[in-house]
């Protein structure tokens, strides 16, 4: 299970670095668009959930084995 979740967690960053490189760049053009500034919390929520579930993972395996 771990393993679909690193790749998951992977894919995630790079759609949250691309959506933030679009921020940025439609910040500097000028164009104040809200739905562009919101491309970067959806994956952020996502990112952030894989993460805290590949924290919790060694020490879930730990109790389940001790």
């Amino acid at each position: 299970m771990s393993r679909p979740v690193r790749q998951l967690h992977r894919w995630l960053v790079v759609a949250f670095t691309l959506s933030e490189i679009v921020d940025i760049a439609a910040q500097v053009h000028g164009v104040a668009a809200v739905r562009i500034g919101l491309l970067a919390p959806a994956p952020l929520i996502l990112l952030t959930a894989s993460r805290l579930w590949l924290f919790a993972l060694p020490h879930l395996r730990a109790r389940r084995g001790a």
